[in-house]
C-alpha cells in the first residue's frame, strides 16, 4: 500500500539503506518522500541514483519528516537523539534496534512525540522479523504506515 508521507532515514547504516530501497521499491512511499541524512556521504551516489532526497545533517532531513527512522545499535541509539530531541515535537520516531523500547526513546525526546519500537531479529531460517511496540497516544492513522516501512524487510509479528 502506498503512503502519502514523508520519511526519513536518520544516519544510516547498510540496514537502514536497505530499508529506504525496499520501501521505494514496494512502493510504501515514492522516492521523493524518502529523506536520507548522511553526515559521511556514504550513499550520496545511492540517494542521487534512487531520486531520494539527500541531508549533511538528520535536523535537515527530519524539518521534512513525519517518520524518522533511527536504526542504530543501543549503544549509539542516544547519541543519534541528542542531536535531535529538540525537534522531534509532533514527529514520529521508528526506532529499529534490539533493547530500545519505546520508554528509553520518549525519555530522550521531546514531549508530544510518538514513538514505534520494532525489535528486529533473525529467525531460525535467516529471514528478518520484528515486534512492534507503539507509544501511548501514537496516531492510529500511522500505525499501518509504520507496519509497512518495518515490513518492507522484516515479517511484522503482532
Amino acid at each position: 500500500m502506498s503512503h502519502s508521507i514523508h520519511v526519513g532515514f536518520l544516519n544510516p547504516n547498510e540496514f537502514s539503506i536497505q530499508m529506504a530501497l525496499a520501501v521505494a521499491e514496494k512502493k510504501i512511499v515514492t522516492a521523493k518522500n524518502i529523506h536520507v541524512s548522511d553526515p559521511h556521504k556514504s550513499y550520496v551516489d545511492l540517494c542521487k541514483e534512487h531520486s531520494f532526497n539527500w541531508y549533511p545533517q538528520d535536523a535537515d532531513a527530519l524539518i521534512e519528516t513525519e517518520i524518522a527512522v533511527i536504526v542504530q545499535p543501543k549503544r549509539e541509539f542516544a547519541t543519534e537523539l541528542a542531536f535531535i530531541y529538540t525537534m522531534t515535537r509532533g514527529k514520529i520516531i521508528l526506532a529499529m534496534s534490539p533493547g530500545i523500547d519505546c520508554t528509553y526513546v520518549q525519555e530522550r525526546v521531546a514531549a508530544r512525540t510518538a514513538v514505534v519500537s520494532a525489535t528486529p531479529v533473525q529467525n531460525e531460517l535467516g529471514e528478518w522479523e520484528a515486534t512492534l511496540e507503539y507509544s501511548e497516544k501514537f496516531p492510529e492513522y500511522m500505525k499501518a504506515a509504520c507496519a509497512d516501512i518495518v515490513g518492507s524487510v522484516c515479517k511484522v509479528i503482532s
